[in-house]
């Protein structure tokens, strides 16, 4: 939903508040799904578990990367230490695959690298010198890394993330060169198509190859093709790629699309949280922006933004865009301090030494709230007053859910509520499988929507309703509310 000014006369599309909920997939209003943590052994005395990465072996298997108070691990039930010799001073790495190895970069750090047995070691540079800046991309047989000037953006040679030197087919671009608007700082790199996108905090710069390499881009053939101006990323981790269509960020302007950016040429437009905007701005400044992660599952169709210095999660959901291409936003009041959307569809969080795995209806077995609170909607004709008779709520659930319906009229905070039970009817509404993501199965059965109608009060001609319910380990939906009144004899 989209976050609604409290005195605002809005649509259906907008809210006040929409908390750890989703849209299910017959398009409802639905309660988030919960977590289970994956590792028996709390890590490292509870420490954040801050980075976790996903490593693609040369065989084609997987390892889980984790990084947690200056220590690095492997694995997601058991957490192997693979530290070996390196002393990080901190754990804010980011990890790419590489030539069947996984190669990590920090501030201040030199690159790591580890081929999936023993531990991680320090990269010995065979020529040239290596980068020791904070972000990094490998793409085109290559991998490319900020210095720690912030501007300048070195490449290895080819498949060799041990040369640098010119003499080996590496090199160095100079950003202080490109930036059209002012000094500017590399923030994040990332490919998209045959491009290689460096991202500035005001700028997006745009890469290409005019040779049409096979590779995709031949640095000595290697050009600016476009420089998107006063749009940028707001920190290194806070994209993510939408498979190979799109890449989502967050920038000083809002959260946006790239793939919006270039065709629109960073017009307000190409926001996807402009209703939001102003909302979310308003945590640029709270907390440390380098712990911010962001990772788009397209197994829940979601882009999660979150901030645990802000204490607050941003979900938006990529699959029932509202007209003029926002996504509808939600607030989640969990706040991982890692996300990693897996291959096989698992999504995995990193809490205080816990790695989690987004399933079930609980947060590791404790509840959690499911709030919506709707925006002002007139009650037709506009401009008249009606008396309030009654409201049918219809929800969805195979267990007898206690709900919280409230009500507030003509932009006052007046709020009246009621709290009722619903009962399913005989059968199950939900076959409800945790360890399964399976709509058919999760909303099918012989129960049927379970309906309610509530007494109301007042006369009005304006309200706006909501609706609160305790999740603890069952799902819940909001099938559909109707509001029921009459006219009046005054106006």
């Amino acid at each position: 939903m989209a976050r609604a000014n409290a005195q605002t006369v809005t649509g259906p599309d907008w809210c006040i508040k929409a908390q750890n909920c989703v849209i299910d997939a017959e398009g409802r209003l639905a309660a988030r799904k919960g977590w289970t943590k994956q590792n028996a052994a709390q890590a490292e005395s509870g420490e954040n578990i801050e980075v976790m990465f996903e490593y693609v072996k040369g065989d084609g298997t997987v390892e889980v990367i984790s990084a947690c108070n200056e220590k690095l691990f492997y694995g997601v039930t058991t957490l192997t230490e693979i530290t070996g010799a390196l002393t990080p001073t901190a754990s804010n790495w980011q990890f790419v695959n590489f030539n069947g190895k996984v190669i990590g970069v920090q501030t201040g750090h030199t690159p790591i690298v580890w081929a999936g047995a023993s531990n991680f070691a320090a990269i010995t540079a065979s020529s040239g010198t290596l980068p020791t800046g904070n972000a990094a991309v490998a793409a085109f047989g290559r991998v490319w890394a900020v210095d720690s000037d912030r501007q300048t953006l070195k490449y290895c040679a080819l498949l060799d993330e041990t040369k640098w030197d010119t003499a080996d087919g590496a090199g160095s671009i100079d950003m202080r060169k490109v930036w059209t608007q002012g000094m500017d700082e590399v923030v994040g790199i990332t490919s998209y198509g045959s491009s290689l996108i460096v991202f500035g905090k005001k700028h997006i710069v745009f890469w290409v190859d005019g040779s049409g390499s096979e590779i995709g881009i031949e640095p000595t053939q290697i050009y600016v093709n476009s420089v998107i101006e006063n749009v940028g990323l707001v920190a290194r981790d806070a994209y993510t790629r939408l498979g190979e269509l799109d890449v989502i960020f967050w920038s000083y302007s809002g959260i946006r699309s790239l793939r919006r950016t270039i065709q629109e040429l960073a017009t307000p437009v190409n926001e996807v949280s402009s209703r939001n905007r102003e909302y979310i701005g308003e945590y640029l400044t709270t907390g440390d922006l380098t712990k911010v992660r962001m990772s788009y599952s397209a197994q829940e169709g979601l882009v999660i933004l979150s901030h645990p210095g802000a204490q607050l999660t941003w979900v938006l959901d990529v699959r029932y865009p509202l007209p003029g291409g926002d996504l509808r936003t939600f607030e989640w009041t969990i706040y991982p301090t890692a996300l990693l959307s897996r291959q096989n569809g698992d999504l995995l969080f990193g809490f205080d030494g816990y790695i989690g795995k987004y399933e079930e209806f609980d947060d590791n077995d404790v509840a959690y709230r499911f709030i919506y609170h709707g925006g002002w909607f007139p009650l037709s004709p506009e401009a008249s007053i009606k008396m309030l008779k009654r409201a049918k709520v219809a929800v969805a659930s195979r267990v007898d859910v206690i709900g919280s319906f409230k009500w507030w009229t003509d932009f006052k905070n007046n709020m009246q509520g009621v709290q009722r039970t619903w009962e399913p009817p005989g059968g199950s509404l939900y076959n409800y499988q945790p360890d399964q993501f399976n709509y058919t199965a999760l909303y099918s059965g012989g129960g049927g929507v379970i309906d309610k109608y509530i007494p109301l009060r007042k006369s009005c001609a304006y309200m706006r309703f909501g609706m609160e319910v305790e999740i603890d380990g069952f799902p819940f939906a909001l099938q559909y509310v109707t509001i029921l009144f009459e006219p009046t004899r005054f106006a």
